[in-house]
């Protein structure tokens, strides 16, 4: 069963960024499987716009960059051991106050390592958001390249990729400082 969920999660990455980007082009068009889903069950009556906005970026970029969050995790989650929860149990909490007061504030280096490759991830996604997001899902990422390449606008492109990796280094070094306050505050 592991192996399975392990394939299961690694699956996005095994198929190629310009296949998995027209797979999602083929379910989220107005004809595409998710529409003709819904409407077959009745849930809505004309096809949902979802492509060619943030929506259809937001679905495709969780699909590739979930594993991203979950290995992260996972090898932390495995790292704590059985017998602290099994204590906690004994103390009298319940199962959820075990998850908040121990397992989560444990798994918080795994939440910060995931959260932070996917953001340095999405940051700096191109293809699905130039390709699924249109005119309406547009990043920055895809504003810098239409300034160097469709443009001739180097300067401008250059100047807006510079202010982006300024950008998402102090995001980085915010959620680092604040991350690590409150990793030391754990018991």
């Amino acid at each position: 069963m592991t192996s399975l969920l392990y394939i299961f999660v690694l699956s996005p990455l095994l198929v190629g960024l310009v296949v998995r980007t027209f797979a999602w082009m083929i379910i989220l068009s107005s004809n595409g499987v998710a529409n003709k889903a819904l409407m077959a069950m009745g849930l809505v009556d004309f096809p949902l716009q979802l492509m060619n906005n943030s929506l259809g970026v937001t679905i495709a970029l969780t699909h590739v960059f979930l594993p991203f969050v979950i290995l992260p995790l996972l090898g932390n989650l495995q790292a704590i051991s059985p017998d602290l929860a099994m204590a906690s149990r004994s103390l009298g909490n319940s199962r959820m106050r075990t998850f908040l007061k121990v397992t989560l504030p444990l798994s918080l280096p795994g939440i910060q390592a995931g959260s932070i490759l996917v953001f340095v991830l999405s940051i700096s996604a191109y293809v699905t958001p130039a390709m699924l997001g249109g005119t309406g899902g547009r990043t920055m990422s895809v504003l810098v390249v239409q300034y160097l390449v469709d443009n001739f606008r180097w300067p401008a492109g250059a100047a807006l990729a510079i202010i982006m990796a300024i950008v998402a280094l102090i995001v980085v070094g915010l959620y680092l400082k604040l991350t690590a306050r409150a990793m030391r505050r754990l018991p």
